[in-house]
């Protein structure tokens, strides 16, 4: 099977590209540098330097693909100007899709959030009306309603994917977060009993695999997250078991902490550094969000292995490795 994997130096990318190669696909991956390429190159591996903002740099791009796994996007950062999310979450994508008509019509696999439907649902369905909260999110919402409008006018065969709060080796994003329970200087804001989802990301390639090659999970919508939901205490805890630290249990209320956010926020509007805390952040953790996995346990059989103290004990042995524990 011939495979295009855009985003594929990112941290879900990444994993995708590799497991693959692993089953012996013949895989295409966009990037726009060839110098941030960070993976072993492999002779069933073609790397493609383009950018999807700019049509005429993926012309040709999907030609005899079979599936299209699209992750590129702009994820939600402090500081990143909204013109940027729409240019490369929602005209980006139009411009794959556009592509993928003119050549071998490919199953067009979009990698989108959870957040399109907001929070406050422990057991959120597919289902769900839209609802989501900030810029990222709502890029990401246009961007899957694109997907259906070419699925329903065109007849291009799609799948949408929500992977819920991933994790794993490879991941950046958390390691402030990991940081800050090492050396004991994280709060918990609020109760410490709203719901967290964690999903180990050998999960999230497990379920990406199934809905690209699986028939049956043609042009849905599918939740994908791990097997076990936790209270961001119980979260907080683990971390700190696995690490060999205390568990916090100092607690900062919620009004406090968004009060310390708005000031935090609005020193960072006046230079280049995120603030410490932010308003989404609190959001984050104070906020039930969880995911209902049963349409993809039914349809597509997909039942995830990882819990979240086994992934991530195999996350900390990895950022130890790299000395960034």
């Amino acid at each position: 099977m011939n495979v295009l994997v855009t985003g594929g130096t990112g941290f879900l990318g990444r994993h995708m590209v590799a497991a693959l190669l692993e089953k012996g696909h013949t895989v295409s991956m966009l990037v726009r540098s060839k110098s941030k390429i960070n993976i072993p190159l492999d002779p069933k591996l073609t790397i493609w330097e383009g950018d999807i903002t700019i049509p005429a740099s993926i012309t040709g791009l999907t030609e005899n693909v079979d599936v299209v796994y699209h992750f590129a996007a702009q994820l939600g950062e402090w500081g990143i100007p909204d013109d940027l999310f729409y240019s490369v979450n929602i005209k980006g994508t139009q411009n794959l899709l556009d592509e993928c008509l003119k050549d071998s019509n490919p199953r067009f696999i979009f990698i989108s959030t959870p957040g399109v439907q907001g929070k406050g649902n422990k057991q959120a369905k597919e289902s769900l009306p839209y609802n989501p909260p900030y810029i990222y999110e709502q890029t990401k919402c246009e961007a899957e309603k694109l997907v259906i409008g070419y699925n329903k006018l065109y007849g291009l065969s799609m799948g949408i994917v929500r992977p819920d709060f991933v994790y794993g080796p490879g991941d950046y994003r958390r390691l402030s977060l990991y940081r800050a329970i090492l050396r004991k200087r994280f709060l918990i804001i609020g109760t410490g009993k709203s719901i967290l989802h964690p999903t180990y990301v050998d999960d999230v390639i497990k379920g990406l695999l199934l809905i690209g090659q699986h028939k049956a999970s043609l042009n849905g919508i599918y939740n994908i997250a791990g097997p076990e939901q936790l209270t961001v205490e119980n979260y907080i805890k683990i971390i700190s078991r696995v690490m060999g630290v205390p568990a916090h249990r100092l607690k900062l209320p919620l009004p406090i902490g968004k009060m310390a956010a708005t000031i935090f926020e609005k020193i960072s509007s006046y230079s280049e550094k995120p603030p410490f805390i932010s308003r989404s952040k609190i959001e984050f953790l104070t906020r039930d969000h969880g995911s209902d996995i049963t349409k993809a346990k039914n349809v597509l059989s997909f039942f995830p292995r990882y819990g979240f103290e086994t992934g991530f004990r195999m996350t900390f042995n990895w950022a130890k490795q790299n000395n960034l524990l």
